[in-house]
Formats: C-alpha cells, structure tokens, sequence
C-alpha cells in the first residue's frame, strides 16, 4: 500500500482539536435558588460545562473523532497496487506448458497465471480490446472481444495446463499478427520464463511486459528409462536428475507390468544424476519407474517403457546357390531369414521382404523385394545385354545409403547393362552405366545388375554394410519409436495389408484412422505421459499390436527455477520487467464509511435531546 498524498496528514490535527472542545466548557453566572429538586438537569448541564473538566466517555466524542480520522486517512489517498490499467488492445499470453504444474505456487503456477489473466480481463471497458493467447507446443488464439468479458471468462476456464513445451517464438508471432501495426498495444506475459529458445531474432511492434510466476527451482527428475538386454538377463536403468540447488534425497520404486520388483534410496547431488538399476523378469511387457514422494513437479517423477521385445522381419531369400547373402542377412537381429529355391518360390502375404538372387517371378509380389543379378530374361526390367563395367562409386556423395559402404578397391568383372532401365534412380554408378539402382515409392525395391560372384565384394566389410542399408531400405518403417516427448507427432506406418489404425491412450481413450496404401498415420494426441497402444487391423491376418510410450525426459523442461526476466531481441531489447501495477485509489470507499459515521453521529446527536 501507499499514500498518494501524504502531506495531507496534517489535517489530522483536528482531531485533538476536537477533543479539546469536549475539555472546554461556557461558564455561567452563580444564582441562589430555594430548591435543586427542579435544577438537577441545569446542574448536570453546568456539570458538564465546566471547563477543562475530567473527560468523561461520549459516543458524540467517538464518533465524531472516527469520522474526522477517516476523513484524514482518505484525504492521503492510500492506494493499492493493482494490475496496471489496459491499453487499447492488450494481448495476454498464458503459458500453459509443463513447467507451469509446478505447485511451489499455490495451487500451481498455472491456476497463478489464469488468476492473473482473469483480473485483466474483469478491467475491460467497452472501448477496450483484450486477446488471449496460449503459451504452449502449439501456439494458438484463444479468443479476442472487445468491450465484453464473458468470451474471454469461457477461454480461461477451458484452457489447462499441458505436459508440451513453450514455444515462445510462436506466441510471440502470434500476438503480432493480432496486433497489426502495434499502434496502443500492449503485451502482457504470464509465465515462469521456462521456454523454448528463440529461433530467430524478433522485431515487435508492441512493449512486452513479462510477470514471472514461481518461487522455488528444486526439482527431481526421472530423465531417462530404458530396458538394456544382455546374455542371461535384463535390467531396468533409470536416471534420476537433481535439477535445483540443494542436495536431494529421494525413493525409487520400480515395477514391471504393474508388480513392484523394488525400491531403492538414491541421494543426488545438485545438478547431478544418479543410475538406479534393478533386474527385470524376461516376460516383462512394461517398466515403471515413480519417484516417491512425489515433488514439486510431478509430471516427470513417473517414467514407463516398453519392455517387450522388437518386431522381427521375416525375409525370404530365394537362389539356388548364394551363401554370401544369406551370411549378410542373417546378420541383422531382427530379421528371421528362410532361404528356398527358386522352384520353391510362391507369393507370401506374412513375409516383409524378398531378394531374388539369379531369378526373377513372372509376378513381382506387393512386398518390397530386392533383385540380384537378374538373369537376360528380364528384358521387362530394362536389363540389358552384359557389360564391363569398371571401378563402381557412388551415384550421388552423401547417399545415406551408402553410409561408411566403401567402394575403393571393389572390382566387378561383368553385369548387366541398367542404362535403358526406368527402374529408379541410381545409388552405385560406373562408366558402363548403374549398377545399383532404387525405386522409392510403393512397394520399395531395388536392382544390382550384377551377381555378387562375379566381384570380390563379399569379400569386404563393405558387402555385410550395403546389405544392411539396402535391407533397412526395403523393410516396412519400423514401428513408432519407443519413447517420445509430450506434444510430439508420432508417426504410426501402416504395414501392408493394414486397413485400420487404432490407438488407445494411457487414460483408456481411443482414435481410430482409416489407412490404405501403405500410408503412415501421423498421431499427435500425445500430451499425456504413459503407454500408448497401437493396434493395426490387416486383412485376413490377426492385428499387428504395439506400443510406444510419451515420457517427460527433458531436463531442459524439468528445470523449473523460474525466470527473473526475459530479453527479447529485436530491433530493440525488449527487456522483462516485473508484474506491471497501477495504484488502485482506495479514498472513495474510505470517504463514503467516513459518511456513513457521520449519519450515525447525526442519530445519536439527536436521539440524546
């Protein structure tokens, strides 16, 4: 609180003067009288009139010196400080991101913000205009009026808090593009300054003013989950991250498709981490990791994965003689390669890939294939007549496809002519024309013009590599990667055959998606931490179940010691200030009670005659 106008203090000198007029009294003339049994009123009067004598308690006296008190107290005009008046357009933005769950403000920063966002938004007059904008993964206009709050009342009570980042950049761009020429607005950020970094310098036509909301920055993490596999075994490692300042102590509870496996006490130093491991059964599906008790975030004390074991590829190599790629494929993990002859040969629906070494079908199957050395009979296929083709190098420098394959040394003595192929673009060149060529869209495949016999290119630690790349090529996409951030767009490939996608959130919920063609689904309802499951209908097959789980590890994002200030660059350094506050005169309200112990004073004045 503060007085506007302290100097008028002074008139609080007539209070005493006041008081002195109850210790002064009118003296009066002596007169003898027969009797006081008529009098005793005149003598209490005269009493009463004697001056300077002993106070005696009045209501009239308290009365009177509480109005003159208030009407002093109101002339200093004491003030509250205030959210500062709105300008023409005031934008707020509300950060929403995961950082703002923190609850070292009470309820948490983010109930904090809305408070805030909410007493801005009760000062509108019908001239003024107010936009709210979220702080979050996805930047957005929350809604905009002008002269009426109750639009603005309905956004705020909608919005919630999200487990994403803040994409500061974005609302910035946001709130300009509102804002047009800049011309009487004015930005309002309610935030704890835990945001994405700017991407690019910033030009704003409007003043930025930052209120930090937070007071405390300790916080324990769990930044990373994972299922490590080895001979005889499994363990569950988790990281646990001391984000504050202060050394922490902390219980970690481990379980496996919900069973408790154990706890363990961890101490962790300030920015420091510590590795908690615990063994885990081979037939676990899930891994939970809590961190008990919970603090002051609690979106990243809970971390869970998928321990179930990988797809596996099923690849069928189809040749009559060729031992060197069936060494080379089989050396991939996830792969369970069937080796048949080419009279054994017939179309499969349940296997993802095939190489036809010295054979080509009359019907290329659906599936991506690889075809190796194919014989002059595939005239179809732009194959042409057999050709020396010299020293191979690479079609094109940096072709992910040929990362660390070197092709220095490599001799070839003959393949087939490719240069009249339309097959697709070239991955291995040399004078005679391709000799390794892709075709990238549906379904993948590849060609190499010669059999891997007539080189000594099984015979290098290069063979083992191009088959690797080529086969990762050609393989289905695998299926969502296991962990992912909240907010982050998850990419479901359809397999061949799926005709419908559907995925069940930690909270029960489902999306379905129709899929076709081989399209992949892009899902990216994942603002909720846990397990997501994605089941994929196929026809005439059982559905090809999965899993991949959203987990908060961003320790930039856990980090949650608020922001004193934030710089904004640009034309001109726009830097944070404090909540801005306009005094909130309280005279009024002061004057009107000071009135009110008037009237009274007036009744009782009366009400004594």
């Amino acid at each position: 609180m503060s007085l506007l106008s302290p100097l008028s203090a002074l008139f609080a000198l007539t209070i005493p003067a006041i008081i002195a007029l109850y210790f002064l009294r009118v003296r009066r003339p002596e007169v003898r009288i027969s009797s006081t049994f008529l009098w005793r009123r005149a003598i209490r009067d005269r009493q009463a009139s004697v001056p300077w004598q002993r106070l005696r308690f009045s209501w009239l006296l308290l009365l009177q010196v509480l109005t003159a008190a208030l009407l002093v107290v109101a002339l200093v005009r004491p003030a509250l400080a205030t959210h500062a008046t709105l300008a023409r357009h005031t934008i707020v933005v509300i950060d929403d991101s995961m950082s703002m769950q923190a609850t070292d403000v009470s309820p948490t920063r983010f109930e904090e913000a809305r408070h805030r966002a909410r007493s801005i938004v009760d000062q509108i007059t019908p001239g003024a205009r107010i936009t709210l904008v979220a702080l979050d993964d996805h930047p957005r206009v929350l809604a905009s009026s002008t002269g009426d709050a109750g639009p603005l009342r309905s956004a705020l009570d909608s919005l919630h808090a999200t487990n994403g980042g803040a994409d500061l950049q974005g609302a910035l761009a946001v709130a300009s593009s509102v804002a047009g020429s800049g011309a009487g607005t004015r930005l309002v950020l309610l935030s704890d300054g835990i945001t994405d970094s700017l991407r690019a310098p910033l030009s704003l036509p409007f003043d930025v003013q930052y209120q930090p909301i937070g007071s405390s920055g300790e916080n324990l993490a769990i930044t990373a989950l994972d299922v490590v596999v080895q001979p005889g075994e499994r363990d569950a490692v988790a990281h646990v991250e001391n984000l504050g300042r202060q050394r922490q102590a902390t219980s970690v509870e481990v379980r496996a498709d919900g069973h408790l496996l154990d706890v363990k006490s961890v101490d962790v130093e300030p920015h420091g981490g510590r590795d908690v491991v615990v063994p885990v059964p081979a037939t676990a599906g899930t891994v939970t990791a809590t961190l008990s008790p919970h603090d002051a975030l609690g979106v990243d004390d809970t971390a869970t994965v998928d321990a179930s074991p990988g797809r596996t590829y099923a690849i069928t190599l189809v040749t009559a003689r060729d031992v060197f790629l069936d060494h080379a494929l089989r050396l991939r993990s996830d792969a369970r390669v069937t080796t048949i002859t080419p009279q054994q040969y017939k179309a499969d629906p349940a296997v993802d890939m095939y190489v036809f070494d010295g054979f080509v079908p009359a019907s290329l199957p659906p599936q991506p294939y690889w075809l190796v050395g194919p014989p002059a009979a595939s005239a179809a296929l732009g194959v042409g007549d057999v050709v020396s083709p010299g020293r191979p190098r690479a079609a094109t420098a940096g072709d992910p496809l040929l990362h660390n394959v070197d092709l220095s040394g490599v001799h070839i003595a003959r393949t087939r002519d490719l240069r009249a192929s339309s097959f697709g673009r070239a991955v291995i060149e040399s004078e005679a024309g391709p000799l390794l060529t892709v075709h990238d869209a549906a379904p993948r495949a590849a060609l190499l013009g010669f059999d891997v016999h007539d080189s000594d290119l099984p015979l290098r630690t290069a063979f083992p590599l191009l088959v690797d790349r080529i086969s990762t090529f050609l393989l289905p996409e695998p299926l969502p990667a296991r962990t992912h951030a909240p907010g982050e767009l998850v990419q479901v490939p359809a397999q061949p055959g799926t005709t419908g996608v559907t995925v069940t959130k930690p909270d029960g919920g489902t999306v379905h998606f129709t899929a076709g063609g081989g399209q992949a689904v892009s899902f990216g309802d994942t603002d909720e931490v846990g397990l997501y499951s994605v089941s994929q209908e196929r026809s005439g097959k059982p559905a090809l179940q999965s899993h991949f789980a959203v987990n908060a590890f961003d320790p930039l994002r856990s980090a949650i010691a608020p922001r004193a200030s934030l710089a904004l660059s640009g034309t001109a350094t726009a830097a944070a200030v404090g909540a801005p506050s306009a005094p909130s005169d309280l005279w009024p309200w002061i004057a009107a009670l000071a009135l009110c112990l008037l009237s009274l004073e007036w009744l009782v004045f009366h009400r004594g005659r």
